[in-house]
């Protein structure tokens, strides 16, 4: 088996600090493939994106296979550890999530903005029930195409308010019953604010 704390873990830590920088610009709209691109690199902020995702998907692959010692905080592992298991889980199900939304999307050649348009009223209610499916992969699609314009600040808000993103995974793991009932109640108050924000300001 491969440490973690050997040659993986310092690639993963070398592509996270240009990574951290791009990921805040971007944030900020800012393009930074126009502002780094070359005449030997056209997208380089893009290439660095899929080499750290196909890193952090390669290294959670082979660590479940048991290839890698999954070190934690309960046999000797440290924050840093903890960070690259726990950012490789994520990445993992972010990009499955994003797969499925592009893949089904572009076969059926469905129109997100027509469908939304129609149904207006219900769109902060939709929202907040996609908030209720744990992880943060669901989550990260409705920003998406909140930026996009699809749908409105309204339900933007309501799923912000009423997902708990991969918190929710250890509540239904160890409490299911305690999970349920905190994500309902979660519902409560993103449905108040999302339709006060809709019916005040959209």
């Amino acid at each position: 088996k491969i440490e973690t704390s050997g040659l993986f873990k310092s690639l993963w830590i070398w592509i996270l600090i240009p990574g951290f920088i791009i990921g805040i610009l971007m944030a900020f709209q800012v393009d930074v493939d126009q502002i780094l691109g070359n005449r030997y690199i056209n997208n380089p902020a893009t290439l660095l994106g899929f080499i750290g995702g196909s890193l952090a998907i390669t290294l959670h692959v082979i660590a479940s296979k048991g290839y890698i010692y999954r070190k934690t905080s309960l046999n000797g592992g440290n924050a840093i550890n903890r960070t690259i298991l726990d950012t490789n889980f994520v990445t993992l199900w972010v990009v499955l999530a994003f797969l499925l939304f592009e893949v089904t999307i572009f076969l059926t050649a469905f129109d997100l903005k027509i469908l939304f348009n129609g149904m207006s009223i219900l769109t902060p209610f939709i929202a907040v029930l996609v908030g209720f499916i744990p992880g943060c992969g669901p989550q990260i699609i409705v920003t998406s195409i909140y930026l996009l314009g699809i749908i409105p600040l309204s339900a933007q808000i309501g799923n912000a308010i009423s997902n708990d993103g991969d918190a929710l995974f250890p509540v239904l793991a160890i409490a299911p019953k305690v999970g349920l009932i905190a994500t309902l109640y979660s519902a409560i108050p993103a449905l108040i604010f999302s339709y006060a924000y809709l019916y005040f300001f959209e």
